[in-house]
This record gives structure tokens, sequence and C-alpha cells, in this order.
């Protein structure tokens, strides 16, 4: 008999791309809409066979089972035996398939098939985990004229294909006969009549007929096992004393006179223990429109409280604090009786993060919120401190988060790491991986922590499933362990199910009856913080310690909405101060309440935009979908109420200030009015503001109030623009505007050579002509050069990166970048304002395939250099992004060290990264900084988040940050991501800029007081405006004392400074942030207010030591880098 190959389809070469989608696979609904059919001698693998095969998991296909079909024709039925051979390049990582095979409806097979490799090799077949599927069967299964295989994933995510083959032809002994006999010792251990047993695995592939065998392991004992072989693959287990050192062992299998045997090496193995902690994850969106999100996770916390009641070994995770909050607004009697006793008994873990957060685009008060809610919650059930906290399918997060996390009372960390558009591990410490570890944060708080590769375990594990599931995954994923020095003998199953999935409570029996087959590994169903505990007890001297950074590798998508990410940076703002003013004029005016209802509310707007789901799966492939278009509305919700809200507090905190001041007041001059400037920071400053004249016919001038002197003043039509000078940290100071020629000054700017270059305030500017950027800028007596034209480009300039479609500038694995940069090439300018205190130019720029925009040049007296571009672009879904070009000019280029801001935080770039962190990008609250130690440049970002340091993003995805070369780019806009963020965004875009260049070493106090004070003054994205001014208050009394600081803080060298003001039940907290590096001493002082009590406390307010008072105000000692609340009353 001769075996023949009936047919093939591909090439076995572990390379799919000679198939159909090949690297797209989110098109294959478009492509493949009635799913795949292949006649085999007519159909084109390139055309007709699709790489992937998707499953029931895969939203983007569907959420549905996808039959594919073979049809074949057979003039006669081949003789002997035949057989199928499926070669896959990969299955998906966590869910992997369910395969069904029927022949013409006549036979059909099932195989779990194992979990390969992650998502990179959705689009680079070198990173999927290759697998051969064969199976026998008769050839009666087959018949004369057309012959259907039919493939299906019944269960489960996606494979990828590599070739298919029917063989025919075979010849089938009549006895087993045993080919491909393998044995391994494994991590099962069984206990028998009291004595711990160590499992042998055989596996061996049965081409004869089903029969009997004696099986037993030489070299260990001399017990042997009966065992009956089927046609096909087999698989048992021999149980022997379990293995203390690694040895030779002989497997042999006997029956009829034959005998097969094969040598293995046997290895002790650890006992291990799988902490399981089941939860569902929380996409607000993503699978499907929020309002049903928000139903799934109700109805989840629905169905764990009802099976506590049923099942005592139950237990169950809210990923996340807000489902809990969802839970008590929708059931708040079920949370009294249900919910709240069971996370107080342990049941139902509570976690410490509100919501699965992108950290690089909170600020300060912002993580504040986000790590104290859960910490409300808890006291408000009677619970301690909510001691771990989640982070799920966000790649990396700030190197401030420890503190933020220790701070609000939290020891526990465990980030679940997605690696689509983020290569963590390829440049991650091994040690980082899947493994606990100690994390420091840039202040040297530490957190016991893990990252674990996915989530969903209870889906990946099988736990709902058969024993024989659960075995088929769990020894492959502890394989990873014992293969490395991994420190303990536990490990942690992160989550059990995936996006907004619901409940399904069978994994705790099925855990349960696992345990009673298998004493180890043992299944732990636990609650989050109890992994931590269980290996802070008994491991924790041995785990490694990090200190740094793991960069933002998600918050890129951000940019893909420029505009409602710059109206939510721009509310938040505006939230702090008003928050600020409101606390402090209620300890002065008690009859106006403190709205904490209405603060909270304006921050859910904020937190619920910087969290991590920005719209539907669907997003892209499907930009005009109702999914994608529903979602997208529903997220720029909370950007659009968060401004709202954030004005309505600024405007309630503004009538207070002007209450406020007028409790204590004298007489003004009788011509005169008298004008109030606050100022929220905690020191002295200088603030350009103006008032609306009653009269603009008439001249104006504006007096010091405090010393009579007169102030140079610059009219703005019916405004007059004046600098209120050393106004008092959070206070105020009152100046008269009366009737009256104000003093004689110049104008700040003065032409040079041609309408390109321009003088004035210790500035000589020149722009290109072409691209309209700032070419050459000196400053000073010096006239140092701070513009590097070598580099290429200009301040300012405007790049224009067209391309990247399915290459590395969307994921790492993808080809290499192709893509266009186009700059302006014609610009004009002109002299809109030229004042004693500020000189305005406008540039207008266009060139070709970009778009044009409009620019203002802001010089102010002092120096500083404002820019206030608004891009007009039209929306387009092919791939692009924009950056702004800062390129600055070095003495010592070799020792130039980069700076961003983090939410209370001030990271050295590299320098205080962990390996694996992203340095594609970053983001930044409100500066990025460049120094060689002598000067130091200031970059401020008030609109766009993100920046790059030394060339635009290019797709190389490094594990490190080359040396830098002084160059810094605002990277504002893009739409790199296949999924999730917005597809294509237009309209007129704000971004605005601010530079403060200075001789001497970078100063992180002097950094930040000018990056907060530029995101004070940030031009409203809605409403963009040159110059911006703040707005004076005009009252008809003079405050007594016409200037006062109602809090100030010192320290040496002014390191530590208010964060901020909030009251909470009757005390009022503030927050003192040391942006030093050293343990400095500051001193708290009030000013019309006398403080009864002092008392440090945690960011969740949790009163913690005394401090004293005495009539100076209170001292207090602020840690390097780190933040302090103290609660007054």
């Amino acid at each position: 008999m001769k075996q023949t190959f009936l047919w093939q389809i591909g090439v076995a070469d572990g390379d799919y791309r000679e198939f159909a989608l090949s690297g797209r696979h989110t098109e294959y609904l478009r492509l493949f809409p009635d799913d795949v059919q292949f006649r085999v001698g007519q159909s084109d693998p390139g055309r007709n066979w699709s790489y992937i095969h998707p499953g029931p998991a895969d939203i983007w296909a569907g959420s549905r089972q996808h039959p594919f079909r073979i049809l074949f024709p057979l003039n006669e039925v081949p003789e002997g035996v035949c057989r199928f051979t499926l070669h896959l390049v990969n299955t998906h990582y966590s869910v992997p398939p369910l395969l069904e095979v029927r022949i013409n409806d006549r036979y059909s097979c099932r195989f779990r098939l194992p979990a390969g490799g992650n998502d990179a090799s959705l689009t680079d077949p070198k990173a999927g985990r290759r697998y051969t599927l064969s199976f026998l069967f008769s050839r009666n299964h087959l018949q004369v004229g057309e012959n259907v295989i039919t493939l299906t994933v019944l269960e489960g995510s996606w494979l990828l294909y590599d070739a298919l083959a029917l063989e025919a032809g075979l010849t089938l002994p009549e006895l087993p006969n045993v080919t491909d006999l393998t044995a391994e010792t494994t991590m099962l251990f069984r206990r028998v009549s009291g004595d711990l047993k160590q499992a042998v695995r055989v596996r061996l592939n049965n081409t004869g007929l089903e029969g009997e065998v004696e099986a037993g392991v030489e070299g260990i004992g001399n017990s042997t096992q009966r065992i009956t072989l089927k046609p096909g693959e087999n698989a048992f287990y021999l149980l022997i004393p379990p293995l203390e050192r690694p040895q030779k062992l002989r497997l042999f299998l006997r029956t009829a006179g034959k005998e097969w045997n094969t040598e293995f090496e046997g290895r002790p193995e650890r006992q291990w223990k799988v902490f399981v902690a089941p939860s569902s994850h929380t996409d607000i969106g993503y699978t499907d429109w929020q309002e049903r999100v928000f139903q799934r996770h109700n109805e989840n916390t629905l169905l764990a409280c009802r099976v506590c009641d049923e099942n005592p070994h139950f237990k169950w995770n809210l990923e996340v604090a807000y489902q809990a909050f969802l839970f008590r607004q929708k059931y708040p009697l079920v949370f009294r009786q249900k919910l709240a006793p069971r996370i107080r008994e342990g049941r139902i873990g509570l976690q410490g993060l509100y919501l699965n957060m992108l950290t690089g685009l909170c600020s300060g008060e912002e993580m504040v919120r986000v790590v104290t809610r859960a910490q409300t919650l808890a006291r408000s059930c009677g619970l301690g401190a909510v001691q771990a906290a989640n982070l799920t399918d966000v790649p990396t997060s700030v190197g401030t988060l420890p503190m933020f996390l220790a701070q609000a009372g939290v020891r526990y960390f465990a980030e679940a790491v997605n690696l689509y558009h983020a290569p963590v591990f390829s440049h991650a410490d091994p040690r980082l991986a899947q493994s606990p570890f100690w994390w420091e944060g840039l202040d040297g708080s530490r957190v016991l922590a893990i990252l674990t590769n996915s989530y969903g375990y209870v889906r990946r594990l099988s736990l709902t499933g058969t024993l024989e599931e659960v075995e088929a995954q769990i020894l492959p994923y502890l394989r990873e362990f014992a293969g490395r020095d991994y420190p303990c003998d536990a490990v942690y199953a992160y989550g059990g199910f995936f996006d907004n999935e619901p409940l399904d409570p069978r994994y705790a029996e099925v855990i349960a009856q696992w345990n009673s087959r298998w004493e180890y590994p043992q299944i732990v169903l636990c609650t989050v913080d109890e992994f931590f505990r269980y290996v802070e007890k008994g491991f924790s001297k041995r785990l490694p310690v990090f200190r740094g950074d793991f960069g933002v590798y998600w918050e890129d998508g951000a940019a893909s909405t420029a505009h409602e990410t710059a109206l939510v940076r721009w509310a938040k703002r505006k939230l702090e101060t008003a928050e600020q003013w409101l606390a402090l004029a209620n300890l002065h005016l008690p009859a106006h309440t403190f709205p904490i209802g209405d603060i909270h509310n304006a921050w859910e707007e904020v937190i619920f935009f910087d969290e991590h789901t920005w719209g539907a799966w669907c997003s892209v492939s499907e930009p005009e979908s109702e999914q994608t278009k529903h979602q997208w509305e529903f997220k720029a919700a909370y950007a659009r109420r968060a401004a709202e809200k954030a004005e309505s507090l600024e405007r309630r905190a503004q009538q207070r200030l002007c209450s406020l001041a007028q409790t204590r007041t004298t007489a003004p001059p009788s011509s005169a009015q008298v004008v109030v400037v606050w100022n929220e920071f905690s020191w002295h400053r200088d603030i350009a503001a103006e008032v609306t004249l009653s009269d603009a016919t008439r001249p104006w001038r504006i007096r010091e109030a405090r010393t009579g002197r007169l102030l140079p003043v610059q009219r703005r039509g019916n405004r007059l623009l004046f600098l209120a000078e050393q106004v008092p940290p959070v206070g105020y100071a009152s100046f008269l505007l009366e009737p009256g020629e104000p003093p004689s000054a110049s104008p700040l700017l003065r032409r040079g050579g041609d309408e390109w270059t321009w003088e004035g305030a210790g500035l000589r500017l020149r722009f290109d002509p072409g691209t309209g950027a700032v070419v050459s800028l000196r400053r000073g007596s010096s006239g140092k050069e701070w513009v590097n034209t070598q580099s290429g480009y200009g301040l300012n300039q405007f790049l224009y990166v067209l391309g990247g479609e399915g290459t590395r500038l969307m994921h790492p694995h993808l080809a290499e970048p192709r893509f266009e940069v186009f700059t302006h090439n014609r610009a004009s300018i002109e002299v809109v304002e030229n004042g004693s205190l500020c000189a305005v130019l406008h540039l207008r720029r266009s060139g070709q395939n970009l778009p044009p925009l409009d620019t203002w040049v802001v010089v102010w007296r002092d120096g500083r250099l404002e820019f206030l571009n608004v891009l007009h672009k039209e929306a387009t879904l092919a791939k692009e992004a924009g950056y702004f070009a800062f390129p600055f000019l070095f003495a010592a280029p070799k020792g130039i060290r980069g700076f961003v801001e983090q939410p209370y935080g001030i990271l050295q770039v590299e320098a205080e990264q962990l390996p694996g962190g992203c340095r594609e990008w970053y983001t930044t609250h409100s500066f990025a900084a460049l120094s060689d130690g002598r000067y130091t440049a200031h970059l401020a970002t008030p609109h766009a988040p993100l920046v790059t340091f030394n060339d635009f993003f290019k797709g190389l995805w490094r594990g490190k940050l080359e040396a830098l070369n002084g160059s810094v780019f605002a990277y504002v806009f893009n739409n790199y991501w296949d999924t999730n963020y917005k597809a294509s965004q237009g309209g007129d875009l704000v971004f605005g800029f601010s530079l403060n260049l200075l001789e001497g070493d970078f100063d992180p106090a002097v950094a930040t007081h000018f990056g907060w004070e530029r995101l004070a003054e940030m031009s409203d994205p809605r409403r963009p405006a040159y110059g911006q001014a703040r707005q004076a208050n005009i009252q008809t009394r003079l405050p007594a004392p016409p200037a006062q600081s109602l809090l100030q803080v010192s320290s040496p060298d002014g390191v530590v400074m208010v964060g901020g003001v909030t009251r909470e039940d009757d005390r009022l907290l503030i927050r003192l942030y040391n942006t030093g590096r050293k343990h400095t001493r500051a001193r708290l002082a009030f000013g019309r207010w006398t403080p009864r009590e002092a008392r440090q406390a945690d960011l969740a307010g949790r009163l913690q030591k005394n401090l004293p008072l005495h009539p100076a105000g209170v001292d207090v000692t602020v840690p390097g880098r780190r933040v302090v609340t103290l609660a007054m009353r």
C-alpha cells in the first residue's frame, strides 16, 4: 500500500505569509463575512485561506464560532488509514482554542490546543510558539464525490495557520505499537496512604490498536501499573517517591513479549502554590457601550454576593474600587447587607485603585483621589486600610506611584502588563517578569509588587473546565517559573475573566476538585492581598529591590484626541485652584459650606477621562460604526463636563474670595477702584493681570495699594494689563485703579535688520521666513545662542509625519517604518501688540501636505517667551503624527540631562528608569527640561502631555535612551493605534508652549514653579487667547491689610511648596511637596487663622502623629521628593 498526500494547503515553514490577511487580523469580518470555504485544486491560499482562525473570545471577529470548510473531491476512497495534520504558527497565549475537526459529519474529534506566544505573533510569525497536531482516522469516514473537513474553534481565542495536509494509505498494526515514547517528572504530587508521591508523565503515540501494557519506572521504587492504550495519542501518569536530586531514570512498557523503553532525567520539583485572585477586567467601554458595561459589573457583584452565601469556599475580587461605588449607588441595601460584610470577611477583595488609570496623564492631586477613594469606602465599611491595589491591562506606570500607594496605606501592588504596543519584558530584568519584587519609588517609598504578562487566569488556566483541561494549562504555566531562579514557591495568577466578561462561579468547585486530586500544585483561591501576605511572610528578604520609573507606553494614545486631552488638563488646574480657595475661604466664612460633593463629582469626570479605555475595540477598524461613535461621545463628555464643572467651581471660589477680601476693609481714595489679585501658589510671584475699564475713553493707571507706587500698564482696548508684582503666597495683593495718565513706557520689541529679526526684553529673536520657526535666540548680556540649528530644526517648528501603516510606528514587531516628514515652507509675520509689558507677533504658516498654522509669539517683559499655536487640521484616517521641535544648544553637549515632571515628582530620564520602561516618549505634568550643568532650558507644555527626547518617534522601541543631544519634541497628536484610541481628529487644535532659559544647573523648585504657573495661565483650548492674563477682581473697599498670605510655607532653598488644599470632615488637609532630594524641615504659617490642633496624616486623611503648634506656625519634616499631608483644625 502506498502512502500518498491527498492535498496540502500552505508550506510547513513556520511562516503564515502565504495566506490571506497576513498581519491584518482585524479585517477578518470584512474580507470573510461568510467565513472560509476552500476548494482544493481551485482556491488560492493567498486569497481564500485566512492566516488566522478566530474563536468566540475574539471581540474583533464578532465573539462567535467561525467554521472553516475544506472541500475536496475523491474519485475513489483510498486504501488504508488516513492522517490529518495541522501545522500552527501560534495559538492564543491566555485563552487557547478548543478545536473541533469534523469529517463529512460522520466523524468528529476535539483537541484542547496548548497556550502559545503573545500577541506579537499576530504581525510577526517568528514570535509564535509553533505546534503540530496530527491524528489518524478510518477510510470509512471518507466518500466518493465531494468531501468536507470542517474546522471550528468551539471555545477560546484564535490560532494561526502554517500548513494543513491530508494523507492516505497508512498501515495500522493489529496490536498496540508504541512510538514517540517520552517521560518526564512533573510538578504534580499526590498523597497515597499518607505518603507524598511525585507524578511522572508519559506520552506516546499508539499507531496500532487498543491494548493493555505494563508500565513502570526503574531507578526508584519497584511498583508497576497496568495501562490501557487507545489508538492515537496517549498520556498518563506513574507515581514515584519524590526526587531529592536529579537522577537518570528508565521508563518501560511491556506487552505480549514486546518492550518499549526510554531513559529520562528525573528532576526534583518545588511543591508549588498557585494563588488565583479572580476578578473581571474593568474596561469602561471597549467591548460594548459604557452603560452596558456598568450593568455587567453590577451583575457580577450581585452574583458574587449570592455565591458567597451558597459556597463557603468561594472568593471574588473587585478589580477596581469603582465597582464597589457603582454597586452601592445601584443597590444601597444589598451593599450594606451583603457586599460590605463580605469585604470585611475577606471573601470579596476591595482594591486600592479607583480605576485602571493611565498614570502618566494624572496630576498629583488626581492621583491622590485615585488612591484614596477605596480607603474612604473601606472606613465606611468598618475596615482598616485597603492594602492591595491592581492596575490591569496597562503596561507600565510612573515612578511616583509607589509613593501614592504607600501614603494611602497600600502595601501591595499587582500590575497585569498588556504587551500590545509595549515591549516591556523584551528589555526588562528577568527578575521583573512575573516575579515578586520590592518596587521603590523616586522618593524611596516601597511596595511589594508583581508584574504579570496577562490577566484573566481563571480563563487562562481553564478553571471552569475539566481537571484535564486545568492540568493541560497549569503545568506549562508553572514550568515558566521552575526554569529560572524564582524566589519563592508561590505564583500569582492575576484575575479571572477578560474584558467585562461575566463571572462564571464554577471555578471554586473546580479548584476544590483539583486540590482533592493533587496535593501539589495547590491552587489557592484568594483575594489579592493574601498572595502578597504569604510572600512577604516567607520570602521578603529574598526579593530584589528595583527603584525607578517604568514609563508610559499607552499614554501616547491620548494624543489621538488632542483637544479633549488639553481640555481636561485645563480643567484639572482650575479644579485644584478652586478647591484650595473654597477650603481656605471656609475657615473664615463658615456660613459658606465647603462643596465637597460638587468637587468630588468634578474630579470624577477628570478621573474617568484619564482611565485607560478610550473607545471601542473597533474604533479604528470601524470608525463610523455605532459602537465607535457612541463610546467616543460618552468618553468625550467626561472632558466637556470636567471643564464645565471646574469653571463653575472657579466662579464660586472667586465669589468667596471677594467676600473674604471684604471681611476687613478700609475706604480707598474717592476716585479709585480697588483691584485684588490672588496668588494660589505658595511662593511670591509676579502675575500678569488685567481689568475691564468702565470708561475706555479715559486714561487709566494702576497704583500698588501697599506702597502707592505707580505700575507700568498696557492698554488692550477696554482692558488694562498690568503686572502685579510679588503677590504674597496663597494670598492676595491690592491695587488701586484710578483715572490718570500712567507712567510713560517704550514698546517692548524693536525690529532688527528685517521683519524676521526682533530685539527686546533681553532677547534677540530671528525667525525663518519659510518654517516660521525661531532659528536664533540669544538671551542676556552673555549673548548665548540657545538654538541648535545643526539639528535641522528651529524652536517651535512644526513637523507633520505622514505614513507608517503596518510598520513599527504602530507595533514593535512590524516592518521598518515608512513615512514622510513635512514642514511649513511659507510664513508671514506681523506685530499685533507691542506694549511695555508684553509684545505679540503673529505668524501665519503654510505648506504642502500639512495643516496651516497660526502662531502667536508672546514676549514678556521678564524675557519669558511663549508660543500659542492653533493648528487648522482636517481629519484623516491615514497614519499621521504631529510634533513641535525645540532644539537647544548647550556648551557641554556630552553632559546633558533631561527631566520631566510626574505626578508630584520629577524624573531624570534614563538615569531613573527601570529596564523595560518606555523610552520612546514621556508624559509631563507641566514641564520638560534639559541641562548641562551650566545652562538649563525649561519647556512648559500645558496643552500637550507627551514629549520625546533627541528625535521624534521613529519606531525604535529601544531599551536604553542614548546620550541626549539637547532636543526635545512636543508630541502633540497621532493615530498610530489600531484599536481603543481614536482613528482621526480634526478642527482647530491648540498647543501652547513657554520657554524659561537660565544660567546654572537644573533646580527642581525653579522648574516646578515655572511649570505650575504656566499651567495656571494656559489658554482655554475652546477659546484660545494669546498673552493670557488673569482677570482681576474689582471691589469697592480696600482689604486690610492690602496684601496678605492666608497660608505660607518656608523651607531652606524654597524646595517645599503647597500642593493640594482641601477639607475633610472638620479638618483642613494641606499637602506639602518637597521637590528637592533631601529631607527638609518646613514651617507652615497662617495669616488670619489660628489652628487649635495639627496632625500629620496619610493621603486618605487617617491621622498620625501630633505636631506641636507655636506662634510662628507648625514645623514638619518633609522627606526628599515626597508629599506630606497635614490635618489642621
